[in-house]
């Protein structure tokens, strides 16, 4: 799993994993998005911002998070690359 330059957890791989692994895997991370996604837009409401900001905050974010993150983390760059912090 690794931080995508959209500020959304990706699945990089599973190799290795059961399907039942997989599967959770890919629960979890989806779940965790939808977290993140939602976040966003209550960002944009409480600050009377427009559906059109939800991208702006998102990114910015984004940034924030693949800064901040730990060694050993993946992060993607801005050019869609992934490296290990």
């Amino acid at each position: 799993v690794g931080i995508g330059r959209d500020g959304l957890l990706v699945v990089r791989s599973t190799d290795g994993l059961s399907l039942k692994d997989q599967a959770s895997v890919r629960q979890l991370v989806d779940a965790e998005n939808r977290d993140r996604l939602a976040l966003y837009r209550e960002i944009a409401k409480a600050n009377d911002f427009g559906d059109e900001r939800v991208p702006e905050i998102q990114g910015i974010f984004a940034k924030t998070w693949i800064q901040k993150a730990e060694k050993g983390w993946w992060v993607q760059s801005e050019n869609g690359s992934w490296s290990q912090r």
